[in-house]
């Protein structure tokens, strides 16, 4: 019975120190979208699970600089085909060659690439009047660093989406829920 009472403990101290995560990483948001909206009238609407973040290699400088070279090699190409006149065969050949090596390095880089723990996610969506005083919808996913004290980036998912278009479908507007 000892046992059954010490894992009951174990599972409400854990459960406990999620949720308390969870808050002060939401708290951390809205206290850096206060500070950083200009007009003052952020308003919360929904948060996504807490979770893990870790590095990337697509964040490396090394992975940013050959594949900025496989894409010029791809623009090329792009280009090619909407003006046949442009290069020759053997340049086209040449450019898709170089592209293709380009994305053999990148595919490379990815498998060795070791991930590391480096801070906590949060997805959020929330609306505020924007320039032209209108309500819109803005959803981001926001980093924090290993501590939860500081937002340190935020990627876009979508912004400015006209309230009235988001409060037609929130699901499809919505954090996905997992099943």
């Amino acid at each position: 019975m000892k046992i059954y009472i010490a894992i009951f403990y174990c599972l409400l101290f854990f459960s406990c120190h999620s949720s308390n995560d969870t808050e002060i990483a939401q708290d951390k948001v809205e206290d850096y979208l206060t500070r950083i909206q200009k007009t003052g009238n952020y308003e919360p609407i929904l948060y996504g699970e807490l979770d893990s973040s870790f590095t990337s290699v697509k964040e490396t400088e090394l992975y940013k600089e050959y594949d900025q070279r496989r894409g010029a090699f791809e623009a090329l190409e792009i280009l090619k085909r909407q003006h046949p006149d442009i290069f020759s065969d053997e340049e086209s050949k040449s450019n898709i060659e170089k592209g293709k090596y380009y994305q053999v390095i990148c595919d490379s880089l990815e498998s060795v690439f070791v991930a590391e723990f480096n801070g906590w996610k949060i997805q959020h969506i929330y609306k505020l009047k924007n320039d032209k005083n209108e309500l819109v919808v803005n959803n981001y996913i926001f980093f924090l660093d290993k501590d939860l004290q500081t937002v340190i980036k935020k990627e876009q998912v979508y912004r400015n989406l006209p309230f009235k278009t988001y409060n037609q479908n929130t699901d499809y507007y919505g954090i996905k829920n997992k099943q």
